[in-house]
């Protein structure tokens, strides 16, 4: 699986990828956790394309004939079937509440 930079976006380019490989790329894109829930088993050959997540400012005029990129939830919608959705899952977390330093000896 590659990736490309393009007129303020990315593209993903992929043959023969499980839809596993795209779900880390996606969680490394996005800085949070991914979780696939599609039931996907097979390999599969797909472009991906999408504006970029940084913030960039919109150009003067947008060439003619161009139209801006979709943002990533968007393009996995449109480009590939799949709904990329935000959702609150329950996370194990440990929580420190007291501590006392106990001295060492030298």
């Amino acid at each position: 699986m590659g990736t490309q930079t393009v007129r303020a976006g990315t593209r993903i380019l992929a043959q023969q990828v499980p839809i596993q490989e795209l779900i880390k790329s996606l969680a490394r894109e996005l800085k949070t956790i991914v979780t696939d829930a599609t039931g996907l088993t097979a390999k599969y050959d797909f472009t991906l394309t999408y504006a970029s997540l940084e913030p960039a400012s919109p150009p003067a005029k947008m060439p003619e004939g161009l139209e801006p990129l979709p943002d990533i939830f968007a393009a996995l919608q449109s480009q590939l079937g799949l709904k990329l959705e935000r959702q609150g899952e329950p996370a194990e977390v440990l929580v420190v509440d007291h501590m006392e330093k106990t001295p060492t000896g030298n």
